[in-house]
């Protein structure tokens, strides 16, 4: 029982102080021009959702790489077309072309740490499955190594069946 009021206690304890600065600001909050990080990330969201992919990492009339502009890999784009894409149903105005810059409420700032922080250990991962020395490590040098331990365990057994007396040589 004491185990289980410990794990209570804490748990309760990370929610509190994650609630709790969750109620306060960010860096940048109504500081105009630029509005600080939480403006990048609702910016990639009006930019992935609102242009082509194709413009994304260019600067063009819609897209000025000078406010704010795409600068995470591809992957990270499409989680930010795909939050833009929840919040256009919820809220239209969260990501409107060009008209968005600023947007600052309750609601949205709760909406941009919720997407943030649930996705943050899903695009790890996908990173991590990803990434190409892990693709060459487990689909390739486990898949030779494991073909080289299945040979040398059959040759084993082969070799105890054909010769058992001379297998108290190994």
């Amino acid at each position: 029982m004491e185990k289980w009021s410990l794990m209570t206690v804490t748990v309760l304890l990370a929610l509190t102080v994650r609630w709790t600065v969750s109620l306060s600001s960010y860096s940048g909050a109504g500081k105009p021009p630029m509005y600080g990080d939480y403006e990048a990330q609702r910016h990639w969201q009006e930019v992935t959702y609102n242009l082509p992919i194709r413009q994304w990492y260019f600067n063009t009339s819609d897209n000025n790489l000078l406010y704010w502009g795409l600068d995470y890999p591809p992957l990270t784009a499409y989680h930010s077309f795909l939050c833009a894409y929840i919040a256009k149903l919820i809220n239209p105005d969260w990501i409107a072309l060009h008209t968005s810059r600023g947007y600052e409420s309750q609601l949205h700032k709760l909406f941009m740490r919720t997407t943030g922080r649930k996705n943050i250990f899903l695009r790890k991962i996908t990173q991590i499955c990803l990434m190409p020395s892990y693709l060459v490590t487990v689909f390739f040098h486990f898949k030779s190594l494991f073909c080289f331990i299945g040979r040398i365990c059959c040759s084993s057994v082969a070799f105890f069946l054909y010769f058992p007396n001379l297998s108290g040589l190994l």
